[in-house]
């Protein structure tokens, strides 16, 4: 409770409001199960009120869509109910696949509910069939009715909106940003710190998407700068990965070429001069223009051509510096705008982008979660039918309910524990009240300030970040298991206890199955998540049509934050693997450049770029496998190799010097192969990449 604040303080009074309002109503209509409009609160209740609405909104389609589901399989399978247990295991375990794959969206919730609220509402409407449609229609309609008190008592009783949160949250993004690439720039980053404000910048940009959606739907002037904030999350992706570019070429700088630094400095110093004007200081943006675009000509007059790089092999790395801050002045530019747009209210008037914000979707977690459940609900069915238990209906339902709920986490075993754990709590919690306090109390105001005792300072702690979560199976356990009816009789304790045990045993056969049939830990979601980028950029080189660079390192990133949480940058292992996923990012985005250039390239000199693509899709797609190989670098070399001879050849002949497309182009792929053997080689414990000898990353490809 030290950690609880007035806010918190105010939204649990405000949700016990809500849930006594829901209860109050119920009671008046007469309503079979009152319990389900105060459970229901509870669930939908958060801290904002667009965060409330789409938890809201979810909820009903997915109880909808659940009882819809309860009513065919009941009507369909009544009489066999071997074929209904069947049919709601097959149910559950396709919504429980939806909702990993969906992952964090508003609408995963929705698919999660509506698989157990077609166990809900169809495990007892099948032992009474005449029921099923009753309890579905009872069932919508009390769950309508808290999620309608809930939803009037956040926008009425001192509102809070997203919108405010989204605002200060992109200001906390751009300043966090800039002030990253200004230690780039200056030679200031590295060790763990700057893994650690990597991951978290990553962390910020990523959550910007949930406030977006959230503040559409409760500040009116966050819908008109949708399109707006989409486009920044995609600049701020941009901006991080040019930084990440540099910050490695100029390691590779430092220690093979250091002479070249004192000639990128200036160009660094100045680029970090215009980016915090540009970024920290909106008063002075429009000023920083004239500067940006006098200093983007100096770059562009400091890029070597191919004729220098052919004599000195190691500009190649200058060049690729210089490319990224000239990219990053565009984005710069490009975030100040945008960020004066939202902060305005003004809709985007950009062009049309590409798909900014993409998400990579776990289809291994997403199967085997899918396959826990139809395990664990079937097999508590067997049990249910063989033992003819009375409460096996009860755990039957949780065992779908709880391996739903921690279906996408890393240790749902662990999870699930406390589930159990704080389930216990409840039930104590409940039987106090319905065996000592409510035999006491004959009216609704008296039951209300009885539970307003446990359920406000509850609910204050239900708010606090990381450690809310846990206590929210006591919440609504409590909530469940008291079973609010009209009356309020006298609860036989038999009746209450097997109530309890059921629940608890459908639990515990969740734990059961999840610790038998599902990996377990943190290190099956690392694995995942690399053998994921690897099959991204053995996609990126293949013959087919490549992802946008924007959507490719969006996906990237997305795979990269929920990789970063999970590793400790003090462990070597993990630096390395951390540095290797940032390296793949920018593997992929020269790749993507490399599928842009090489049909510009003279016909022989573009076949030996596309044997080094292919040789690349085939490496990784072969890492993605579980089967390394070793050989995609030869071919790298070889068009390296190959483009330096082509020119030194036609230096040595006088010929005429390349079109300014074929020339630009050849410049290209050289400078993409170049850093793409370089980061290879740099990480190629990550990458499985033999390295003979001690070659540098900088001059790979160049003869002996």
């Amino acid at each position: 409770m030290s950690t609880v604040t007035w806010s918190d303080a105010v939204f649990s009074i405000k949700t016990f409001a809500a849930a006594m309002l829901a209860l109050f109503v119920a009671f008046t209509l007469d309503l079979s199960q009152p319990g389900w409009s105060v459970l229901t609160v509870y669930v939908v209740s958060q801290p904002s009120a667009g965060m409330v609405v789409a938890k809201a909104t979810f909820r009903v389609v997915g109880t909808v869509i659940g009882a819809l589901m309860a009513v065919t399989l009941v009507g369909a399978f009544s009489q066999v109910p071997a074929l209904f247990l069947i049919g709601l295991a097959l149910w559950i375990a396709g919504c429980v696949f939806v909702s990993v794959l969906l992952r964090d969206a508003p609408a995963a919730y929705g698919a999660m509910l509506a698989g157990y609220s077609a166990a809900i509402i169809g495990v007892p409407a099948v032992l009474a069939p005449d029921t099923a449609f009753d309890s579905a229609v009872a069932r919508c309609l009390e769950i309508s009715l808290g999620i309608l008190c809930a939803t009037l008592v956040s926008r009425l009783v001192l509102p809070r909106t997203t919108g405010e949160s989204l605002t200060a949250a992109i200001d906390r993004c751009v300043a966090a940003s800039c002030a990253w690439a200004g230690d780039v720039l200056n030679e200031r980053i590295g060790g763990d710190k700057g893994l650690a404000d990597r991951a978290e910048m990553l962390a910020d940009v990523a959550a910007l998407e949930q406030l977006r959606i959230f503040a559409a739907i409760d500040t009116p002037g966050a819908r008109a700068v949708s399109a707006a904030v989409r486009q920044l999350q995609a600049q701020l992706l941009r901006l991080l990965a040019n930084m990440v570019s540099v910050r490695d070429r100029l390691s590779v700088v430092k220690t093979y070429a250091p002479y070249l630094l004192d000639e990128l400095r200036p160009l660094l110093q100045a680029t970090d001069a215009v980016l915090r004007q540009q970024l920290t200081e909106p008063a002075e943006a429009a000023q920083a223009l004239p500067r940006e675009t006098q200093l983007r000509a100096t770059i562009a007059a400091a890029l070597p051509g191919m004729a220098e790089l052919v004599s000195d092999r190691q500009r190649v790395l200058s060049r690729n510096v210089l490319l990224r801050l000239d990219d990053t002045l565009v984005t710069a530019a490009e975030l100040a705008r945008l960020r004066d747009a939202i902060t305005a209210g003004r809709p985007w008037a950009g062009p049309p982008g590409e798909a900014e914000v993409a998400r990579y979707r776990d289809y291994p977690l997403a199967g085997v979660a899918a396959a826990v459940a139809f395990i664990a609900v079937l097999t508590t069915s067997i049990f249910w039918v063989l033992t003819a238990w009375s409460n096996g209906s009860s755990a039957l339902l949780f065992v779908g309910v709880i391996t739903s709920i921690v279906a996408s986490l890393d240790d749902p075993v662990a999870s699930a524990s406390s589930f159990l754990g704080m389930t216990v709590l409840a039930a104590v919690v409940a039987g106090v009240y319905l065996f000592w306090v409510f035999p006491g109390i004959d009216d609704f105001a008296g039951m209300a300030v009885s539970l307003m005792v446990f359920l406000v300072p509850l609910g204050a702690v239900l708010a606090v970040p990381g450690v809310g979560p846990r206590f929210v199976p006591l919440a609504l356990n409590t909530v469940a298991l008291i079973g609010f009816s009209n009356g309020m009789a006298q609860t036989d304790f038999a009746t209450f206890a097997n109530g309890a045990l059921g629940l608890m045993g459908g639990i515990g056969v969740g734990i059961l199955s999840l610790r038998l049939l599902r990996p377990v830990g943190v290190g099956w979601t690392i694995e995942r998540m690399c053998l994921g980028l690897f099959a991204d950029l053995g996609r990126q080189a293949g013959r087919g049509r490549p992802r946008p660079r924007t959507r490719f390192s969006g996906l990237v990133l997305d795979r990269i934050n929920t990789l970063l949480p999970r590793l400790t940058p003090g462990d070597s292992g993990h630096s390395e693997l951390i540095e290797g996923a940032m390296a793949g990012l920018r593997i992929g985005l020269n790749i993507t450049e490399l599928q842009l250039v090489k049909r510009s390239l003279p016909p022989a000199l573009r076949l030996r770029v596309e044997a080094a693509l292919d040789a690349l899709a085939q490496h990784f797609r072969a890492l993605a496998a579980g089967r390394p190989r070793m050989d995609a670098m030869a071919e790298v070399d070889a068009a390296i190799a190959a483009l330096l001879a082509d020119e030194a050849k036609r230096q040595e002949r006088g010929d005429e010097p390349l079109t300014d497309a074929l020339s630009q182009a050849a410049i290209m792929s050289l400078v993409s192969l170049t850093a793409i053997g370089g980061g290879l080689r740099r990480h190629r414990d990550v990458f499985a990449i033999a390295l003979p000898g001690a070659a540098s990353p900088a001059i790979v490809g160049a003869p002996a």
